[in-house]
């Protein structure tokens, strides 16, 4: 059974960008698409995830040290608001396809 979701986001007049996220159960695997439309014509990519080990990151006492040697950017504001992650977001659906 695969199941899928896509979001759309409209950028301009006529812009829109598409992304499609299907998941498949054997071979265990996230597929995105995605489609960088003008006018309805554009490019299209596709990027495909399959599980992995999670490995934790090193927290040894040199690697803390040459982290503090790197010079720290002002923290970038964002809108942290309830729904903030949906706010410009025009269509969403949803779908399962069996």
């Amino acid at each position: 059974m695969e199941t899928s979701w896509w979001a759309v986001y409209q950028v301009e007049q006529d812009r829109e960008v598409r992304y499609t996220y299907s998941h498949s159960a054997n071979p265990s695997r996230l597929i995105v698409d995605v489609q960088f439309l003008e006018h309805g014509a554009g490019d299209k990519a596709r990027r495909v995830y399959e599980p992995g080990l999670e490995i934790e990151p090193p927290t040894s006492p040199a690697v803390a040290g040459s982290a503090a040697s790197i010079p720290q950017q002002a923290a970038e504001s964002f809108d942290a608001g309830p729904g903030a992650e949906l706010k410009g977001l025009k269509r969403l659906g949803f779908s399962s396809r069996i």
